[in-house]
C-alpha cells in the first residue's frame, strides 16, 4: 500500500504540461527586426479581441534584464495574389484556415530574450513553458521619436534625424496600386505617407459598419427585427422581403474570393408568412429548394466553383408570391470547414470591438511595403463616424456611461494595433481621428487613450489626431505627442489663396508659436474648390508650381516635414515625384535634432527675394524666391518668372568666421554655384547668384 500512495502523491505533486504552447523565432532576429511568436490557445469562449474576456500576451525578459509585457492578437491568415479583373477586384484576398494567436516583437537590445505565453480568461490563468531566442546587432535606426534637445522634430532612436516629405495616399481599396505609389514615391525621395485605416466600406478599415446589404454612402438596407418566434421582442435583425419580386443582393463591400474548383456550402435560416416562397439564386440559377411554409426552415445548399473561378458570383434572396420572408443566420464556408466567407452579411455584427481580418491584412501589406520601401506611416485608426454613431457622447456630452463605453472601446482597438503592427520601425506615428469637430468633447478621451498607450505600446510610438479646424487645446494636450493641421488653398474671402507661400505660412503660425513645442505637420494640404473638392486650377497648373513652392516653404519653416499633399491620384498622373528628389538631397544632411535652427521667414509685402529658411549659430539653411513667382502668376496666367538678378539677404545672429554658401537648383538637385564670405560680426549680406523663380542655399562654416 505504501508504494502505491507514494505514487498517487508523486503524481498529485508533477508539474502539470502547459496548456498552451509558444514558438519563438526559428533563428537570430537583427536588433529593431521583426521577431514572430506563434501561440497555441485552446478554444476559449468570449470575443477574441476583447481583453477582458480572453488575455493573451508575452512577459519579456531583455538582456538587460528589464521585463516587458507584449499584447498578442487574434490573426486569419490570407492568401493574396493577383487575379485578372478590374479594380480592387484584381486583389484576390482569401482567408486560409483558421484563426490563431500570434505576437509580433522588435527586440532593441543585442542579446538573449526569455519569454513566456499567458492566457487570462475571468477566473483561469494559462502559461505556456519558458521559451528565449537571440538579437544580432542590425543596421536599423529604430524608431521614430520627438527628438528630446530639439522637440520640433522627430529623430529615430539612434539619434538621426528625420524630416517627413511625402503625401496622403489615405484610402487603399487596391493594394497593388498602393504599394506602387509609395514605390515611387520612396524612389524619389520621399519618406513618409499618411494612411487611413477607418474608411468604413469605400476603403481599408479596421471598424465601422460594413454590409452586404447596403452602403454607408446609400444606407437603406432591407433589415428588420427578428419576427416573433425567433425571439420576442428580440433586438437582433433580420434581412426582410416583403413583395412579389421583392430581390436582395447579397454583395458584401469586400469581393468574396473563392478558389477555382472548390467545393463550397451556403446555409442560412428563413420564415415565411403568407404565401411568400424564398428562392436563393447563385448567378440567375436557383440554389436548392425554394423555402414556405410558414414555419422557422433551415436551409443549405452545396455548389462548385468552375476552372478559373476567382469570385462568388451574383447571390441573391428572391421572394415570390404575396407575404413576407424573414432571413437569418446567412452562412458561406468551404464544405470541408474554414473561416467564414459571409461575415458582411450578420446585420447584428458591432461596428466596433471586432477589427475586420481582411482590412488588418491589408495594413499588414501596406506596413510590409512601407519597410521595404524606406517609408514611414501615419495611420488613422479611429472611424469617427462609427464611434459618434455607437457612442453619441464622444461627441456631444463628455460624461456618464457612454463616454467611459467609447473610452474602452477605442482603447480596445489601440491594443489590437499595438499588438499587430506596433513592432514595426515604419510605423512612425498613431492618428486617433481624422477631422473630428474642434467642439467635440475630446480632452479626456485622448489623456485615457494617451495614458492607456503609454503602458501598452513598449515602443512608445508618437500620438496624434486632427480636426476639421483649428483647435488649440490639441496642440497644447500633453499625451499628444505631435500637431496635425489641414489646410487647402480655397478661392475664399481673406484667404491669399493665389500665393501658395503665404497661405502655408499663415495656415501653421500658430500651430508653431503654441506651447509646449512639438512637432507641427501639414498633415492635408492641396488646391480645392470652394465645396473642398479638387480645384478645376490644378490640372493648369501642370508643372505644379502650387506644390513646388509650399514644399521647399514648409520644409525650411519650422515645420517637422513638408506639406503633404492630398488628391494622390491625380498627382500621380502629373508626375509629382519629380518634386521630391531634389528637396530630399537638399535636407538630407541638416542636423535638425541637434543645433537650434531658428525659422527665418521673409514673405512679407516688401520682401524682395523673398526667404524661409533655418538660421543657426554656424549654419543657415534658406530657400530664396523671386514674390512673383506663385502659382498663379506662372500656372494660370502663364507670366514666366525673369531672371532675379543682384539681390541679396541680410542675416543676422551667426557667428564670425568664414562660411561657404551652396547654392542650390530647386528643380535638379544639383549645386549651381559656391562662394566662400568672411564674415566678422554683426549682419551678414549674402550675395544671390542670379536666378530664375527659386534657389536654395546651404550657408556653412568652416
Amino acid at each position: 500500500m505504501v508504494p502505491c500512495a507514494i505514487a498517487v502523491l508523486a503524481a498529485a505533486v508533477a508539474p502539470a504540461q502547459p496548456a498552451i504552447a509558444l514558438r519563438t523565432p526559428p533563428a537570430a532576429v537583427g536588433r529593431y527586426g521583426r521577431a514572430d511568436f506563434e501561440i497555441d490557445v485552446p478554444g476559449l469562449p468570449g470575443n477574441p479581441y476583447d481583453p477582458h474576456d480572453i488575455d493573451v500576451h508575452l512577459e519579456i525578459r531583455t538582456p538587460g534584464g528589464a521585463p516587458l509585457t507584449l499584447p498578442a492578437f487574434s490573426y486569419q491568415p490570407f492568401e493574396r495574389r493577383r487575379v485578372d479583373g478590374q479594380g480592387p477586384m484584381r486583389n484576390w484576398l482569401c482567408p486560409v484556415g483558421e484563426a490563431r494567436w500570434c505576437a509580433r516583437f522588435a527586440p532593441s537590445e543585442v542579446g538573449t530574450y526569455s519569454c513566456q505565453a499567458i492566457c487570462r480568461t475571468p477566473g483561469r490563468e494559462l502559461r505556456s513553458d519558458d521559451a528565449g531566442f537571440e538579437c544580432v546587432a542590425s543596421e536599423s535606426h529604430g524608431f521614430l521619436r520627438v527628438s528630446e534637445r530639439q522637440p520640433a522634430y522627430l529623430e529615430f532612436t539612434d539619434g538621426t534625424p528625420f524630416l517627413a516629405l511625402g503625401e496622403n495616399i489615405a484610402f487603399v481599396k487596391d493594394l497593388d496600386q498602393q504599394e506602387a505609389l509609395l514605390g515611387k514615391l520612396g524612389a524619389a525621395g520621399g519618406n513618409f505617407v499618411r494612411v487611413w485605416a477607418c474608411c468604413a466600406d469605400w476603403g481599408m478599415s479596421l471598424e465601422g459598419r460594413t454590409s452586404a446589404f447596403g452602403r454607408s454612402w446609400q444606407w437603406d438596407p432591407p433589415l428588420a427585427p427578428e419576427p416573433g418566434g425567433w425571439g420576442f421582442d428580440s433586438p437582433r435583425l433580420c434581412v426582410r422581403l416583403g413583395a412579389a419580386g421583392d430581390v436582395v443582393d447579397i454583395s458584401p463591400s469586400h469581393a468574396v474570393a473563392l478558389r477555382p474548383e472548390t467545393e463550397y456550402v451556403l446555409k442560412l435560416e428563413a420564415r415565411t408568412a403568407g404565401d411568400a416562397r424564398l428562392i436563393v439564386e447563385l448567378d440567375g440559377r436557383p440554389l436548392g429548394e425554394a423555402i414556405s411554409g410558414g414555419e422557422a426552415t433551415p436551409f443549405e445548399a452545396e455548389f462548385a466553383t468552375a476552372a478559373g473561378q476567382w469570385w462568388l458570383e451574383r447571390l441573391v434572396l428572391r421572394q415570390e408570391g404575396q407575404g413576407t420572408v424573414w432571413v437569418r443566420g446567412i452562412s458561406l464556408r468551404e464544405s470541408v470547414g474554414g473561416p467564414e466567407l459571409l461575415w458582411e452579411a450578420d446585420p447584428n455584427r458591432p461596428a466596433l470591438g471586432q477589427p475586420h481580418q481582411v482590412d488588418a491584412f491589408m495594413l499588414d501589406q501596406v506596413v510590409d511595403a512601407a519597410e521595404r520601401l524606406g517609408i514611414y506611416l501615419q495611420v488613422v485608426l479611429l472611424h469617427r463616424d462609427a464611434y459618434w454613431s455607437v457612442h453619441p457622447a464622444l461627441r456631444r456630452g463628455g460624461e456618464g456611461p457612454d463616454y467611459e463605453a467609447g473610452i474602452r472601446d477605442a482603447q480596445q482597438l489601440l491594443r489590437y494595433a499595438v499588438a499587430r503592427w506596433g513592432y514595426s520601425t515604419s510605423i512612425a506615428v498613431w492618428e486617433y481621428y481624422n477631422e473630428t469637430d474642434p467642439n467635440s468633447p475630446t480632452d479626456r478621451f485622448y489623456a485615457e487613450l494617451g495614458a492607456y498607450l503609454e503602458a501598452t505600446d513598449i515602443h512608445r510610438h508618437p500620438r496624434a489626431t486632427s480636426a476639421w479646424g483649428p483647435n488649440p487645446r490639441d496642440w497644447v494636450h500633453p499625451k499628444l505627442d505631435t500637431i496635425n493641421i489641414h489646410h487647402y488653398i480655397r478661392p475664399v474671402e481673406g484667404e491669399p489663396w493665389q500665393d501658395e507661400v503665404a497661405s502655408v505660412l499663415r495656415c501653421t503660425h500658430d500651430a508653431l508659436a503654441s506651447q509646449p513645442r512639438k512637432p507641427v505637420f501639414l498633415a492635408e494640404f492641396g488646391l480645392a474648390d470652394e465645396r473642398w473638392g479638387v480645384s478645376p486650377y490644378m490640372a493648369k497648373d501642370a508643372d505644379l508650381v502650387h506644390l513646388h513652392n509650399a514644399l521647399w516653404a514648409s520644409a525650411l519653416s519650422g515645420l517637422a516635414g513638408s506639406a503633404m499633399p492630398w488628391w494622390w491620384d491625380e498627382l500621380d498622373r502629373m508626375d509629382v515625384y519629380r518634386l521630391y528628389r531634389p528637396l530630399a538631397d537638399f535636407v538630407a544632411d541638416i542636423p535638425l535634432n541637434t543645433v537650434p535652427l531658428t525659422p527665418l521667414k521673409r514673405v512679407g509685402p516688401g520682401d524682395d527675394p523673398r526667404c524661409v529658411g533655418l538660421l543657426g549659430p554656424d549654419r543657415a539653411y534658406l530657400w530664396v524666391a523671386d514674390p512673383q513667382a506663385t502659382w498663379w502668376r506662372v500656372g494660370i496666367e502663364g507670366q514666366r518668372p525673369p531672371v532675379t538678378h543682384r539681390k541679396q539677404i541680410e542675416l543676422e545672429g551667426l557667428q564670425a568666421g568664414r562660411y561657404t554658401a551652396e547654392w542650390w537648383d530647386t528643380h535638379t538637385g544639383k549645386v549651381g554655384a559656391r562662394a566662400e564670405l568672411a564674415h566678422r560680426g554683426g549682419a551678414l549680406s549674402l550675395p544671390i547668384p542670379d536666378f530664375t523663380a527659386d534657389i536654395a542655399c546651404k550657408l556653412t562654416r568652416g
